[in-house]
């Protein structure tokens, strides 16, 4: 019996289990708070043709196999590269999986990859498939959404090539094969390739949910408004004067001598002669290291001879450094991390070395060292063969093409930085008291906030005093990667312990927002919000449609700024909150722009036809706002699609306190905005359950009334007023707000 898919094969002289080629369709990018997700998503249609409703149980037996081998085997931090065993076991099994969910993971390895090639160590957070008749909608979260559409299409070219190719397959005349594809993609990203300890504190800030840019490779900027920080590589708020100490290592000799700290004695030294002169006068063995240098660059241990000093200096002259001599001291180099003045971890760095099995050649061995998974370029690094590694073997009396025997253990560096090759072991636990409080007294005496300590002894849980240790160098900006992953021993969370510096714990590294919502009336009450909110002594950033500003003043951004302008207002470290107005309509088809927002006032209600996209709105608005959401107590609509909302989330606002739902609101002990008489004049009140928690008379509020109607500054107001009740100010607050308040709000955005 001919199948479906055959049949269609057939028919229309296509390959067979082909049919129809798979083809991606358009793509949309939601930016922000979405339908699907919380934070940017990509939602990438894809036409699947014949093999719409089939498995990959039709494909050929070796299929499976091909796919978990090439999509695991690029590399990426994920196990597996995300493709998981359940996943893996249901491709191989009889029942298959929809090619769907295939083209899906398929996505999601390639995305993993490309963010190993970025060094963006957060997983994609949301997949799902949204599927149709013979099309489907595939989405996904992402950092970058201009490399992730480059994610699908080599996904999908990845999948066709391991499918079975016909000649009117769809393929032929593509000279772009999956590798070539995969390494353009991987070249892109790698142009945004962030430095290891910024991946580290990003994502330390992703984990506490605290707002994190990028704005280099090694500069984030993180928080928004007056909270804002910024972290470069692992430096926060270190004086320039600490770095440069650091950064001449005679200065930082010099000034950890003046703290009666161990140190090597040092000299600086500007011709061969002087350098003979010196290693006379410090006695050898020596070392030779540039002033000023890092990961070891330049720097030339245990030297005895004349002519290994002489070679050494001029290495380093040569290249126009200054040169140190320093007394060689015996010992095991160990880094003692220090943030905020408090040692936090520690490890022990070797040189890096091979171990003979009395079969391979020293070349072989050290080609298998740097097979190993860990020596990824980002944890750890392959041993390079160069002059250094040559040397040292000629000491040993080694050659590259001599077979090890079996159990001995060669180094292959006198120096254990890790830039080289060198292994980090975690050594946290072990390090002695006395040992810490050398490594903090460094620091604070320098003068850093995060300081990396490297201390020459012996044994570190023995104290520096026993074993006669001594501090060689402070560095300004540490790795944190060694101490995140170091080859062996615990993973120190790190990058936690530098964002406390700036973020303590609860401070989440955000202002407040205020949304308002809707699509007529937002741009009215956004500018009575924004007022009143200065009046309260806000420094308060206002996002319109067409126009936005700081500080009641224009923040003249460009046309392509005010398409972002509620981000970019977030950046401007003088605000400490943002007003800004949404459509939800736009929400629903473009995402929200925003990640989340403090408090949400919902204005208008749905229209004849719109009613899907208005409570698609609602859905992301309910998805987004932290704190509480503010509605009229006439809009049925929204009360019903925000019906799961807390009612200690929603304040209502409505002119009639007989309104059976403001009613049975405040009857529930909850907080509303209503009117009243009092004295004569219709007054604003601010209500929770039954206690009246302030009276706004309206006449109080108004200072330039031609410019508004009484009944549309009456609307405006309430629920302006409702919107900072929930961002946290007191009636009293917000009464001597309105006093001091100028409320203006010409027309509606």
């Amino acid at each position: 019996m001919t199948s479906a898919v055959e049949s269609n094969a057939v028919q229309t002289g296509r390959i067979l289990y082909l049919g129809t080629p798979i083809s991606l369709l358009d793509s949309r990018v939601l930016t922000g708070c979405n339908t699907y997700h919380s934070s940017t998503v990509i939602c990438q249609s894809v036409d699947f043709g014949a093999l719409a409703d089939e498995t990959t149980s039709i494909a050929d037996p070796g299929f499976a196999q091909s796919f978990v081998d090439r999509f695991r085997g690029l590399r990426s931090f994920v196990p597996y590269n995300g493709l998981k065993d359940e996943f893996a076991d249901a491709l191989h099994s009889a029942q298959g999986v929809g090619f769907q969910q295939v083209l899906l993971e398929a996505i999601l390895a390639v995305e993993a990859a490309v963010s190993f090639a970025m060094h963006e160590l957060g997983a994609v957070s949301y997949a799902a498939v949204r599927k149709r008749a013979t099309d489907a909608d595939l989405i996904w979260s992402s950092y970058a959404p201009k490399l992730s559409l480059g994610s699908a299409s080599v996904a999908l070219l990845g999948l066709l090539e391991l499918l079975p190719i016909g000649h009117n397959s769809g393929r032929a005349g593509n000279a772009t094969d999956f590798d070539t594809a995969f390494a353009a993609l991987a070249k892109r990203a790698g142009r945004r390739r962030l430095a290891p300890s910024t991946a580290v504190i990003e994502l330390a800030a992703q984990r506490r949910g605290i707002p994190c840019q990028v704005l280099g490779r090694q500069h984030l900027l993180l928080g928004q408004g007056v909270v804002q920080q910024h972290v470069y590589a692992s430096m926060t708020g270190t004086s320039i004067a600490a770095q440069k100490v650091c950064v001449d290592k005679r200065q930082t000799n010099r000034r950890l001598m003046d703290l009666r700290l161990p140190v090597p004695p040092q000299i600086k030294v500007g011709s061969v002669d002087e350098a003979h002169a010196a290693a006379g006068k410090i006695g050898v063995p020596v070392v030779i290291k540039p002033l000023k240098g890092r990961k070891g660059s330049g720097v030339s241990v245990g030297l005895t001879s004349q002519d290994t000093i002489e070679s050494a200096f001029r290495q380093v002259h040569k290249a126009g450094a200054d040169v140190l001599i320093e007394r060689f001291m015996p010992g095991v180099d160990h880094r003692l991390l220090v943030v905020g003045g408090r040692f936090t971890a520690a490890v022990k760095r070797l040189p890096p070395s091979v171990t003979g099995d009395g079969v391979s050649t020293v070349a072989a061995l050290i080609e298998t060292l740097n097979a190993e998974p860990y020596r990824d370029g980002f944890r750890g690094f392959p041993v390079t063969i160069d002059i250094e590694v040559e040397h040292h073997l000629a000491q040993a009396g080694v050659a590259l093409d001599d077979i090890l025997p079996e159990g001995r253990t060669l180094t292959l560096r006198s120096k254990a930085n890790v830039s080289t090759g060198g292994t980090p072991i975690d050594v946290t636990d072990q390090v002695h008291p006395d040992n810490r409080a050398l490594a903090e007294r460094a620091a604070t005496g320098i003068g850093l906030d995060v300081a990396g300590v490297d201390l020459l002894t012996s044994d570190i849980s023995r104290s520096y005093r026993e074993t006669g240790g001594v501090i060689i160098e402070v560095n300004a900006r540490p790795g944190l990667d060694i101490h995140a992953w170091p080859m062996a021993g615990k993973s120190r969370d790190v990058g936690a312990d530098v964002l406390q510096l700036s973020f303590p714990t609860g401070d989440n590294g955000r202002i407040p927002i205020l949304a308002i919502a809707g699509d007529k009336g937002t741009g009215s009450t956004a500018r009575v919000l924004d007022a009143l909110m200065r009046g309260a002594g806000r420094s308060v950033a206002l996002a319109l449609r067409t126009s936005a500003f700081v500080d009641g003043k224009p923040a003249e951004l460009t046309e392509a700024q005010q398409k972002q302008a509620p981000l970019i207002l977030l950046r401007d470290p003088e605000i400490d909150t943002l007003v800004t107005t949404v459509s939800l309509r736009q929400a629903a088809r473009r995402g929200l722009l925003l990640n989340d927002c403090s408090v949400t006032v919902v204005m208008d209600r749905a229209k004849t036809g719109v009613a899907e996209a208005f409570h698609a709105g609602l859905d992301i608005v309910d998805r987004a706002t932290r704190d509480c959401v503010v509605v009229g107590s006439g809009n049925r609509l929204a009360l019903q699609r925000l019906s799961a909302v807390e009612g200690r989330r929603l304040i209502l606002v409505g002119e009639r306190r007989n309104d059976p739902n403001l009613r049975a609101h405040l009857d529930a002990g909850h907080d509303a905005v209503t009117t009243a008489w009092h004295k004569g004049e219709v007054c604003i009140s601010l209500m929770s359950g039954d206690s009246l928690l302030a009276e706004f008379p309206i006449d109080d509020a108004v200072v330039e009334k031609d410019k508004l109607s009484r009944k549309r500054l009456t609307h405006a107001l309430m629920f302006a007023i409702g919107a900072a009740h929930g961002a946290g100010l007191s009636g009293a607050e917000i009464r001597a707000a309105l006093s001091d308040a100028c409320i203006v709000a010409p027309g509606s955005a």
